[in-house]
C-alpha cells in the first residue's frame, strides 16, 4: 500500500491503474475521467495510454487480478490506464490534487517495477552478463 491507498495491478506485465483507482486518487470521480477520455479520445492510443478489455481478455484479466470493490461478474468493459494515459488525465484535471498525484505516480507506482530490475542487475557477478540484463 502507499499514500493514495493505490493497490499495484499489471497487465501484459506493465503497472495499470483502473479508472476507479485513477478517480480515486486524483480525488475526482470515474465521470470526469471517463468525460475528459471521451472529449480528448484522439490524443490517447490503446495500448499505449490504455488497454480496453472486454470478452475473453476481460475475464482473463478478472482471472488474474483481484479487484477490490469491483463485482467482475456485473462489468462488461474495462479501461486500464498505463503510466502515460495516467498522466495524461492529470493534464486534462489540472487541480494541486492531480498534479501531487502525479509526482507521485511519476516517483513510486509506475518506477517500482524499474527499480527491481535495476537492483536485480547488481546481483549478476558477471560483469559480461550483468551487462546484457
Amino acid at each position: 500500500m502507499n499514500e493514495f491507498n493505490l493497490i499495484p495491478i499489471e497487465n501484459e506485465g506493465k503497472r495499470v491503474l483502473t479508472t476507479a483507482q485513477l478517480a480515486e486518487a486524483y480525488g475526482t470521480d470515474s465521470k470526469v475521467i471517463s468525460k475528459n477520455f471521451n472529449r480528448n479520445i484522439a490524443r490517447y492510443t490503446e495500448g499505449k495510454h490504455f488497454y480496453h478489455l472486454i470478452g475473453d481478455e476481460l475475464k482473463d484479466f478478472f482471472a488474474n487480478v483481484n479487484l477490490t470493490n469491483a463485482n467482475s461478474s456485473k462489468i462488461r468493459e474495462l479501461y486500464l490506464w498505463t503510466e502515460k494515459g495516467s498522466l495524461l488525465h492529470a493534464k486534462s484535471l489540472n487541480t494541486d490534487k492531480a498534479w501531487e498525484v502525479y509526482d507521485f505516480l511519476v516517483e513510486n507506482y509506475f518506477r517500482v517495477q524499474q527499480m527491481q530490475v535495476n537492483v536485480d542487475n547488481y546481483m549478476i557477478d558477471d560483469p559480461l552478463k550483468r551487462a546484457e540484463r
